[in-house]
């Protein structure tokens, strides 16, 4: 079925309500009728305006419509002198309407075929291309759910042959092949002839055979061709293609990341697409999870045209993606450029950190010692000793911002705090596997953890499980002492009211410098303190001594010292673990716990159990041609069970309601704990920051990056409350401030371009109408700057206007066309020799303007004038269903702006990693603070990585990427410290457990792990403490060997 018509049928967030438009169960592509000129749509990189973007694609996707193409423009059909106006029409445009109808007949011939005698291709991302990181999805076990897939299609009729044992089996099979590590002694069972490929490239649009042929010459000379051919990795399971998705182009040349953002990939990996289309004649393709690179290559962001690459290479096929439920903005971008169903799959399972190993250790002679207190003091005396001497053999005592000098007591204080924190952290248990939902006490601890915070109004059974247990148990009390607060920045959190007019440049310097900023020192969370006199197992000093009453049923439930509110939270957890698993019955009287679990039997766990058997119903409707419903995205833990159950083609948010009311609390919130966490560090008002904008993560939350750059420099959005919709700003005056406002530089990335251009004019213009104030130096630095710049500008010969416009560039980010940071080969391929590399590509792929009206103007001076002034640069992240190790994105982004600062400022500024998690308690640490946290939480965690070692070849690609990531913060930030390399060395190749684990499911994994920690020793990021590191470092000949077979 082909739609025409733009907005919704459906509600987004609404119940699900099936609509006419899927009455006869089949696909739905939207076709859209543009309202901008044919010319202007070719001349264009995004594609479709803002105004199309709202009402003929993100509307439309609520529906479950498939994004096809712009069929139509407008034109001027003829002038009309009694009106004195061109009267407007659509014109039909013929190739884009073939390629739609091409699509149409694809689906509908899918539907048609009985299953047994269809053709699907199936491909696997793998990236970094080494063969130690094969099949990558963020989150996904993907080899076992490619197996899980062949089943249930092997089931379903399709006619699959010798499907492997399991997925580690489906690795070793494929790693027989060629892989973007080479094929030199490999067995190479398909090939694509050079006369075959060049037909397909000569049934291109010219300017594609002329860009590839300009930057990798004759197909001839391609890597992969041997004997007249190319020699593809791919691997025939019956009727079933499997295929490793073939490297950009970036590891043939890691230099090109310095100067080829828009790098147009290589012959290979057109020919392995020509491949799968016409000599295997699939009739769909799946890639299986997040996410390949197609969706990520050179040309328009939406409505593409035949030469943009993603529609040339894969044309009219249909596209199936299984893809992660809470990133919808990655996901996103493959429906709209790819025309993909998306079909979303489970996050890991989550469970609380707890204590293990040294960190027990100390916790019990953290308990010994409180308990001695007031007893000997000798004997105290010798334990305050033997924690601290511990702590520092470990390094703790930085992770847990125990300063050189500080007293014992104030640092044995601090060093609880951090225990409790460390223990309560949420970290994966594993991985999904698509089509099999989590079981015994995977399911307990992922229900606890969905039900942990408030769900929808947050009341009766939609309360946090947890505080409905504090509330029955009675933990109501009144601290013996308030805890010390430190004055508000501003009162009035950024609102508009009438207040006194305060100087906006005064700190009480005594109360900021002084007084401890967090339950844990180092941390700025959004908690109230003092004046409560009700216990929030959610948001509490962990530390401070629990007084109140001590519940027998949570007093039995830990033979363990019931100390501080950090025990409290403890009993609490373990009591809602046992409650959800059926091992102890709630008490009668309980009434709030009693609703919340009854709510969990009856939606909560049975939608989790529910996910993996629609994981794979969802893909075989799509495989069927029949219609796939649609569903919300976002991340379950921060209050979205709705996402659930998976295996639905998500959507994600109307951009024109970005940011929403709430965001923007939280925007606000977060922003004045940033501006008073610098003020603590640095002893003064902040001037300047640097933001990094996700698309993704502002689908996730509606906003929460933009609202904070907003409130930062004292700007809030207006509503129209009726449509929800974003219609202007409004700029807070400074008696309401009562604070300076602050500069911001914003890196938004390519998705975050192509999503939001509405969120990119809102800012432009707000952040211009601020540096146009006539308001004091030391309130607005940003007038100022701006004012200075454009008489520096205008002084070198550039007119007012031109001047003006250059100063107040504020937003950068990727070419048109592009994506990324250019970070990720350079790291990836060993391409760097010094931090100043690396932040030469950050620059070179992040230094196009945008801003109302812009699209992306080359302004590299502008942006290093930029980043040469920001104090700190500042990294949110809203959910902990990952982390900053999980992801070359965070160090790309962050890490790249910090090195490029440091390079063109010459010093490193200081760098911020925001927990937005809990919107109601934003947390702001330093980056060192949250490495720290997650290497002693999750990364030498036997918990976790026992997790990953159930996933065989995928968890040790897991342990592998992990220490990728952080080797990667070390070269960007130097924000690793030695105990940080030293406990991941520890952890995964000093323990013979673990290494032989991976010398037996993916030596590749291992030897690039190895190779990456002597690297670390090579450039002097990491001075083992042993001289046997280097030499345990060193792989036997064995392992060299069992690395180049096969895992």
């Amino acid at each position: 079925m082909i739609n025409t018509t733009g907005f919704a049928v459906s509600a987004p967030g609404a119940d699900r309500q099936s609509t006419v438009l899927e009455a006869n169960d089949a696909i739905v592509l939207q076709a859209i009728f543009s309202a901008s000129s044919r010319e202007a749509w070719a001349a264009s990189s995004q594609g479709l305006s803002a105004r199309d973007l709202g009402m003929n694609v993100a509307l439309p996707e609520v529906d479950g419509r498939v994004l096809s193409r712009a069929v139509s423009f407008k034109s001027a059909a003829r002038y009309d002198a009694a009106v004195e106006a061109n009267i407007v029409s659509s014109e039909p445009d013929a190739g884009r309407m073939n390629y739609v109808a091409s699509l149409a007949a694809n689906w509908a011939r899918l539907r048609q075929m009985p299953a047994e005698s269809r053709r699907v291709a199936l491909v696997i991302a793998n990236y970094p291309n080494r063969d130690g990181r094969l099949g990558n999805g963020v989150g996904l076990d993907t080899p076992a759910g490619t197996i899980e897939v062949m089943r249930a299609m092997e089931k379903a009729g399709y006619p699959i042959a010798d499907i492997p044992a399991d997925g580690d089996a489906l690795i070793r099979h494929l790693m027989l092949g060629p892989t973007n590590s080479g094929f030199d002694g490999k067995v190479v069972r398909e090939r694509l002839s050079l006369s075959r490929y060049k037909d397909f490239l000569e049934s291109l649009p010219n300017q594609i055979q002329d860009e590839v042929n300009a930057r990798w010459g004759a197909p001839e000379a391609d890597p992969y061709v041997h004997d007249g051919a190319f020699a593809l990795p791919f691997a025939r399971f019956g009727e079933l293609l499997i295929g490793i998705q073939p490297a950009r182009g970036y590891n043939i040349d890691p230099k090109e990341s310095y100067h080829s953002p828009d790098l147009v990939p290589p012959h290979g990996y057109l020919a392995f697409y020509a491949f799968l289309r016409e000599e295997f004649g699939a009739q769909a393709v799946i890639h299986m999870g997040k996410h390949g690179n197609l969706e990520w290559l050179p040309g328009k962001a939406l409505a593409l045209s035949e030469a943009c690459y993603p529609e040339a290479i894969l044309g009219p096929l249909p596209h199936l993606y299984p893809f992660i439920v809470n990133d919808p903005g990655e996901g996103t971008q493959a429906k709209r450029r790819t025309a993909a169903v998306i079909i979303d799959h489970l996050t890991p399972p989550l469970t609380r950190a707890e204590s293990y190993g040294p960190l027990k250790d100390l916790e019990a002679l953290v308990d010994e010692y409180y308990e001695a207190s007031g007893g000997d003091s000798r004997r105290i005396q010798l334990l305050s000793r033997q924690i601290l001497d511990l702590v520092a053999d470990i390094g703790l005592d930085r992770d847990a911002g125990i300063a050189k000098g500080e007293s014992e007591g104030e640092a044995l204080k601090k060093l609880d705090a951090y225990l409790c924190d460390l223990k309560e952290m949420q970290i994966r248990d594993g991985l999904h596997v698509f089509g099999v939902s989590p079981e015994g006490r995977l399911l307990t601890d992922l229900t606890v953890a969905l039900a942990r915070v408030p769900r929808g109004l947050g009341e009766g059974g939609d309360a946090s499980l947890q505080r409905a247990i504090a509330g029955d148990a009675g933990l109501s009390f009144v601290p013996a002492t308030p805890p010390s607060v430190l004055p508000d920045i501003s009162p009035t959190g950024g609102e508009i009211d009438k207040g006194p007019d305060l100087s906006s440049t005064s700190i009480v310097w005594g109360s900021l410098v002084g007084d401890p900023i967090s339950p844990l020192v180092g941390e700025m969370s959004g908690r109230t303190e003092g004046g409560s006199s009700t216990f929030d197992p959610l948001d509490c000093d962990m530390a401070a001594i629990w007084t109140g009453p001590r519940a027998e049923i949570l007093a039995d439930i830990l033979d363990a010292p019931w100390r501080t509110n950090g025990d409290t939270v403890e009993r609490i957890e373990l009591l809602a673990t046992k409650l959800v698993s059926g091992e102890i019955t709630c008490p009668p009287l309980w009434s709030q716990t009693r609703s919340v679990l009854d709510e969990i039997e009856a939606r909560l766990k049975p939608s989790i159990l529910a996910c993996g058997p629609a994981e794979i119903a969802g893909l075989l409707r799509g495989l069927d041609g029949r219609f796939v419903p649609p569903g919300p995205s976002g991340a379950p833990t921060r209050g979205r069970p709705d996402v659930l159950p998976t295996g639905r083609n998500f959507y994600s948010v109307d951009s024109r309601a970005v940011p929403t009311p709430a965001a923007y609390e939280l925007g606000k919130k977060s922003a004045e704990l940033l501006i008073r966490r610098y003020v603590q560090d640095h002893g003064e008002w902040p001037i300047s920051f640097g933001l990094t904008a996700w698309g993704t993560s502002n689908m996730r939350t509606g906003g929460d990056d933009i609202a904070q750059a907003l409130a930062l420099i004292g700007v809030k959005p207006v509503w129209d409350m009726a449509s929800r919709r974003v219609t202007g700003y409004e700029i807070i005056p400074q008696a309401v401030l009562r604070r300076p406002r602050v500069d911001v530089t914003l890196r938004i990335s390519g998705f975050f371009r192509d999503a939001f251009p509405e969120q990119i004019a809102l800012f432009d213009k707000a952040i211009r109408a601020v540096g146009a104030l006539e308001e004091d130096a030391a309130d607005n630095p940003i007038a100022e700057r701006m004012r200075g710049e454009a008489a520096r500008l205008a002084a070198a010969g550039l007119d007012e206007k031109a001047a003006a416009k250059r100063a107040g560039y504020r937003i950068f980010g990727s070419k048109p066309g592009a994506y990324g940071a250019g970070l990720q080969a350079l790291i990836d391929e060993k391409g760097w020799e010094q931090r100043a590399d690396l932040a030469e590509a950050y620059l070179v792929w992040g230094s196009y303007a945008y801003g109302a009206g812009e699209e992306g103007r080359a302004e590299r001076g502008v942006f290093e004038e930029q980043l040469r002034s920001i104090q700190a640069v500042v990294q949110n992240q809203d959910n902990r269903e990952h982390d900053l190790l999980d992801s070359d994105d965070y160090y790309q982004f962050e890490g790249g702006m910090a090195a490029a600062a440091e390079m063109v400022g010459g010093a490193r500024p200081a760098i911020y990693h925001n927990d937005h998690s809990r919107p109601e308690k934003p947390v702001i640490r330093s980056l060192e603070e949250e490495i720290g946290r997650v290497v002693r939480g999750r990364v030498v965690n036997p918990k976790w990585i026992e997790g990953v070692m159930r996933h065989g070849y995928k968890g040790a690609f897991e342990i592998a990427a992990t220490v990728d990531y952080l080797f990667a913060f070390a070269a960007t930030t130097g924000a690793v410290g030695n105990h940080h390399f030293e406990a991941v060395y520890q952890a995964f190749v000093a323990d013979p457990k673990v290494r032989d684990f991976m010398a037996e499911k993916n030596p590749a994994a291992l030897s690039d792990m190895r190779e990456r920690l002597m690297e670390a020793i090579e450039r002097r990021l990491w001075t083992p403490r042993s001289n046997s590191a280097q030499f345990n470092l060193t792989e036997s000949n064995e392992t060299k060997k069992r690395a180049g077979r096969q895992p």
